[in-house]
Order: structure tokens, then sequence, then C-alpha cells
């Protein structure tokens, strides 16, 4: 029997497609495949590879942030598991700020009793993970960009004595090659973080400037 093949739109897409920003870019960076299989359901997720200042013009919102705590629960219809991630945001690099400090990232899949079903290519959290976030949405509902290409882990080198910026997750990220296929997007160099938060913030003034100047177009109307 033949697999069908379709392309999805996730439901974590279409929570962050409600907010008042157009949302061309950010379908642009989730590009999801169901590959549905005769005798069970496999879920199978592309991306493709998206730049710093992609990420950083899509986010609502780009923070240094601590994980407070992870669960994972059933929605409401019992049909699906979801994951709810306490935030504790240390630096505010763009947005607005949250309130008592801290946000929830709301991720499909998780474990609940014997079940886990996960997203190929998402970031995974763990209570104390230390995070640069490009995220979009509420404070209660935020979503990270690009799959796991929104959460740049931050890891401590002792030697040097300062704070490094890894790479997102770009297991499902993708390219296109000089002919045009699709193929595996390679991992991203460190950062300090330090000029992590130079560039970020220098892009955000940019972006800042542009829609401000006096020649800049007019915003496009709600869609």
């Amino acid at each position: 029997m033949k697999s069908e093949l379709a392309v999805m739109k996730t439901e974590l897409e279409m929570r962050g497609r409600t907010t008042s920003r157009p949302g061309a870019t950010l379908r642009a960076l989730m590009i999801v495949a169901a590959v549905l299989l005769p005798s069970a359901s496999a879920r199978a997720s592309i991306v493709r590879a998206a730049s710093l200042a992609e990420l950083t013009t899509v986010a609502d919102r780009v923070v240094v942030g601590e994980v407070l705590s992870v669960r994972s629960d059933w929605n409401r219809e019992h049909t699906r598991i979801f994951t709810f991630i306490e935030v504790q945001v240390a630096e505010l690099w763009k947005g607005s700020p949250c309130q008592n400090g801290k946000l929830t990232i709301v991720q499909a899949g998780g474990s609940v009793g014997d079940l886990e079903t996960r997203v190929h290519g998402q970031a995974e959290f763990s209570e104390g993970d230390r995070a640069v976030l490009f995220l979009r949405g509420r404070d209660d509902a935020s979503t990270v960009l690009g799959l796991g290409q929104g959460v740049r882990p931050l890891a401590f080198d002792d030697k040097a004595k300062r704070w490094m910026v890894l790479g997102g997750e770009r297991s499902a990220a993708v390219i296109k090659d000089a002919g045009g296929r699709l193929v595996p997007a390679g991992p991203e160099e460190p950062h300090t973080l330090e000029a992590l938060r130079t560039e970020v913030k220098k892009l955000v003034k940019a972006a800042s400037a542009k829609l401000t100047g006096p020649s800049a177009p007019g915003l496009p109307g709600p869609r």
C-alpha cells in the first residue's frame, strides 16, 4: 500500500496566525509534512532554515530566560498532548515586558502517563535550562519560532569565564542546494552572549527605524 503524503499546518502555527502581525513570514518558517501510514500515523516535520535576522524580525519577543517548570497534559478534547514550559525572563531584547516577569511556552507533544508524542525538530526543555528564546504570541501561550531554531541554549565557558549561546535545534531544518533540492541545514556556530545580544538589539533597532522613518511605507492593514 502506498503512503499518503500531505502537507499540513500544525495547531501551533495556527496559534501564531491569530496575532495582529501578518503571518506570511511565520508560515514560511514552518512547513510540516504528515506521512499517513496504513497501520499507524507518523508525523515528520521539516522547516526552512531561518537566519538570525528572520527570527528576530518575526518574533514578538526575544528574551533570555530560565525554565522554571515543564508539564504535559491533554487538550480539552482529550485528543492531543501539549507541553507547557514556564520561563522566568532574565533579559528582554525585543517586545513588551511579561506580567510578573514570566511567560509560558506551549508546544505540541509531551508525555502523559504511558503515552508520549514528539514533534521532530522541536526543542526539548528541562527545569533549569537557560536559553535565548525567539517567541511569538501571548505571555500565557507563547510559541517558539522555526521549531527548535528559536531556542538557543546557554552554556557557561569556565575557561573564558563567559556565557556562550549555542546554535538552535536544526535536525528538521533544510536549505535549497544549487540544484534547488532541499538538503539538511548545517549546525550554527556558537556566539558569546554579549555578541548575540548586541546583534539582536542592532536588528531590532534597524527594523524600528524603518517603521518610524519619514519615508517608511505604511503598515499593511489586518488580515
